[in-house]
Order: C-alpha cells, then sequence, then structure tokens
C-alpha cells in the first residue's frame, strides 16, 4: 500500500450555538437550489444559488461526487443571514441526464449561527451503473430562536488530507470557543483539487466531548477523489449540551 500525507491550508471556520426549544422569527419557508453537476469526481458542480433575501435562510453550492465503486455523496450549504440561530434539514434529489430522479435523500446540518454558514454532506443512493447530472437541494428550517452568542465557534486546524491506494480522508483538531463542554459535534468536509473543482466530500459526527481550550482530533472518510485542499464546518448537534 502506498500513502501520502498532504497538510493543507485552513478553509473555513465556523460559528454554531445552541438552539432552544422555543421557534423564533427565521423565515420558515422552503428554499430550493438547482445544480448541474457531472458525477464524475473531477468535474466541478454548478452553483445555481440564488442570491440570499435578507431575513431568509438559503442554500447554496449543490453538487454531487462520485467514487471508483459508484458510490455518491451530495453536498450544500445553509446559509443563515438572520438574528437567529437555527436547525435546518436540507433534502436532496440526484437526476440523469433526462431528467429522472434517480434517488432523493436528506440530513440536517449542524446548528448555523446568526450570520454563519454550515455545509451539509451525506450518501444518494443510486441504481447501479446510474449517473448522476444534477442535483436539487431544499432547505427547511426546522426549529430557530434568537442567537445570544453568534460568536461562539469550532475553529478548524491541522487540516491535513490523508490518501491511500484504499482510502481517503481529512484529518484535524476543532477548537473550541464555547463556554462549556458538549458530545457529538457535527462535521462536514466539501474537498476541491488543485483548480478549484470539487473532487470529494464528506461527514462524521464526532466521539467523545468537546472540551473549551482542548484540541478536539478528528477524521472525516471522503467519498470521490484525492482532493488538494477541504473546507471542513463543524457545529454543535447536541442542543441540550451546548450554549
Amino acid at each position: 500500500m502506498t500513502g501520502k500525507w498532504m497538510t493543507v491550508a485552513l478553509g473555513g471556520v465556523v460559528a454554531a450555538l445552541a438552539l432552544s426549544a422555543c421557534s423564533g422569527s427565521a423565515d420558515a419557508s422552503q428554499e430550493q437550489v438547482t445544480s448541474t453537476p457531472s458525477t464524475a469526481a473531477s468535474e466541478q458542480p454548478a452553483d445555481a444559488a440564488p442570491t440570499p433575501e435578507a431575513g431568509k435562510v438559503t442554500v447554496e453550492g449543490v453538487g454531487a461526487v462520485t467514487d471508483q465503486y459508484g458510490m455518491v455523496a451530495v453536498y450544500a450549504t445553509v446559509v443563515n443571514p438572520t438574528t437567529d440561530k437555527v436547525l435546518a434539514s436540507v433534502s436532496f434529489a440526484g437526476y440523469d441526464a433526462a431528467g429522472t430522479v434517480l434517488g432523493t435523500t436528506s440530513s440536517s446540518a449542524p446548528i448555523v449561527a446568526a450570520g454563519d454558514k454550515q455545509q451539509v454532506v451525506t450518501y444518494l443512493s443510486v441504481p447501479d451503473g446510474a449517473q448522476v447530472a444534477s442535483t436539487t437541494a431544499q432547505v427547511e428550517i426546522i426549529d430557530s430562536s434568537k442567537d445570544e452568542h453568534p460568536t461562539s465557534r469550532l475553529t478548524p486546524a491541522q487540516v491535513t488530507v490523508q490518501s491511500d491506494d484504499y482510502s481517503i480522508k481529512v484529518t484535524g483538531t476543532l477548537d473550541s470557543a464555547f463556554d462549556q463542554s458538549f458530545t457529538n459535534p457535527g462535521l462536514n468536509a466539501v474537498c476541491t483539487d488543485a483548480a478549484g473543482a470539487v473532487v470529494a466530500a464528506g461527514f462524521t459526527f464526532g466521539d467523545g466531548t468537546v472540551v473549551p481550550g482542548q484540541p478536539y482530533p478528528y477524521s472525516i472518510s471522503l467519498t470521490g477523489a484525492a482532493p488538494a485542499t477541504c473546507v471542513v464546518t463543524a457545529g454543535v448537534t447536541n442542543l441540550s449540551e451546548a450554549s
């Protein structure tokens, strides 16, 4: 087995806060975006996201990647321009070149702080041999409340791509600026080649406890081709343990 390790520049910083049980004022309407990516992992999916309206949570950067075994990962970014922190779900659909639906799936983003973004990555099941020619994503707000601490952040550090003959992953640590510890952070990675084309994506839910002031290690398995760099975002998923 041959392997290679590459240390890459940090691609993003994330803010995320716990969400109270009461609903807030964020726009609860659905927002749908269509992209026309090729399933070839070396091609850049088109981003057809509209310009976000003031006070409306939207979705952008929608696409799909496929690995050499036919596994498909879909991805998008939830954009929150409101003053609320929101819990949002993203529904994906993949289509072939003729417009036939190949599969659908959905996943919740980590809590998106006011004025922040969170990536969402999940798997899409399609028929054997099918080629995803385009992808749609629709975001729906599940809950929201006033964000009293929008600058509390989980900051990815030491972001490193590792690949060998059998697997691709991105590793690193999270630095927490939250006031208290919490468990099971949600992490999502969207990765590009040297030309900036999205070639891989992945997600995981961390084990153990994130403690303020202590680096939290993570490892995310990627679907697609070996990338040059990754943007990693992370946030709170256990609403009862963070504030």
